[in-house]
């Protein structure tokens, strides 16, 4: 999170300011794409947005909690506005979209771990026991 705000290189928002042409910098900030979802349905997101989604998903796949997610966010944003402060509602939901698919990672990448921890578990055992049936045949 430390490269992801203040004009530092993971700050989606501000990557490539200098080249906005006739844009202000309000403009080039909240500029935005389009998204379908499943059903075929277009949403746009802004440049913020995808960084508050990065920043929720980032929370979500190293195993952090939304709520400690959510406290770090608006110490962050304090930290920023220079007084206690909490994040707008809408950077609140693109982080927690953001941590929900990321959360989904963590715990698919906890799993697949410790199911190839069983498999050499019971890979070790095999051994184990074929090396003593073999022993006291």
């Amino acid at each position: 999170m430390r490269n992801a705000y203040g004009n530092r290189p993971l700050d989606f928002k501000k990557r490539g300011i200098a080249n906005r042409g006739k844009q202000s910098v309000d403009q080039y900030m909240y500029r935005g794409m389009p998204f379908k979802d499943q059903d075929g349905r277009i949403y746009y997101a802004t440049a913020r947005d995808i960084g508050n989604y990065s920043a929720g998903y980032v929370a979500g796949t190293a195993g952090q909690g939304w709520v400690a997610s959510r406290k770090a966010f608006d110490a962050l944003e304090s930290l920023q506005q220079g007084i206690p402060s909490k994040e707008a509602m809408v950077s609140q939901f693109a982080e927690k979209a953001g941590h929900n698919r990321g959360i989904k990672v963590y715990w698919q990448e906890q799993h697949d771990v410790q199911r190839i921890l069983q498999q050499g578990r019971e890979h070790t055992w095999k051994r184990i026991s074929d090396f003593f049936k073999s022993v006291f045949k």
